[in-house]
């Protein structure tokens, strides 16, 4: 078994180790930045939904109902009477 044997200046090495070391700190930097970026964009996105969702301390849908804007307008609670039939299982698309 033969050993080679390079002759090369120590200067070097040290300085091609730290060439490498400052290239993947700065490399671990960028990645760091980019997942806080991506954690603070998720952030934001949550806090918007979450004021779309809660107001004033409770869930949006029960401080006003879907159905509230149609009870008033052409008797729709009529219309519904009207239209149901309890003893079948169909589902009826009322349309005004």
């Amino acid at each position: 078994i033969e050993t080679l044997v390079l002759d090369v200046p120590e200067g070097s090495v040290g300085s091609c180790i730290n060439s490498m070391k400052k290239a993947l700190a700065n490399t671990e930097g960028k990645f760091k930045k980019s997942i806080k970026r991506k954690n603070e964009q998720n952030i934001k996105q949550l806090l918007k939904i979450q004021k779309q969702v809660i107001q004033n301390n409770s869930l949006a849908e029960r401080i006003e109902s879907f159905i509230s804007p149609y009870i008033n307008v052409n008797d729709y609670i009529a219309k519904i009477l009207t239209e149901s039939d309890p003893g079948k299982g169909d589902l009826k698309l009322i349309i005004n």
